[in-house]
């Protein structure tokens, strides 16, 4: 269906490889944390929870029935669907600030970043957004 899935599935592993380093590193004191580091965290967590709950519930606010909403999948759509395992990537490199260096953190944000882009241009050029 898309000549550019393999190679999304690819960079996926890859970013779930990344994400296994990054969960094996050991976690920084939350003592120094500032006020900004606070609310880039709790940023995060509302990021992650759009994409467990609100992306599902999204489309109810289109001209889907209720029925066929993919709330319904059982949160199915986590890890199925490429835009909200993105969004709760994203979300979770947000909220765990302190546990890598910047670099490393910005590393890991890229091919989540690059498969939304992918995404929106996609639904724009189908001229459904």
């Amino acid at each position: 269906i898309n000549w550019a899935a393999s190679y999304f599935a690819f960079a996926f592993w890859l970013q779930a490889a990344l994400l296994a380093v990054l969960a094996s590193l050991p976690t920084k004191s939350a003592t120094g944390k500032t006020g900004t580091t606070q609310k880039i965290g709790w940023a995060g967590w509302v990021l992650a929870l759009a994409g467990l709950v609100i992306y599902p519930l999204a489309s109810a606010w289109g001209a889907k029935p209720w029925n066929q909403l993919e709330f319904f999948a059982g949160f199915g759509v986590f890890g199925l669907l490429p835009e909200p395992t993105a969004l709760v990537c994203l979300g979770l490199l947000l909220a765990r600030t302190m546990q890598a260096a910047p670099p490393f953190r910005w590393a890991l944000a890229i091919i989540p970043s690059a498969s939304l882009l992918v995404s929106a241009a996609t639904l724009r050029a189908m001229a459904q957004i």
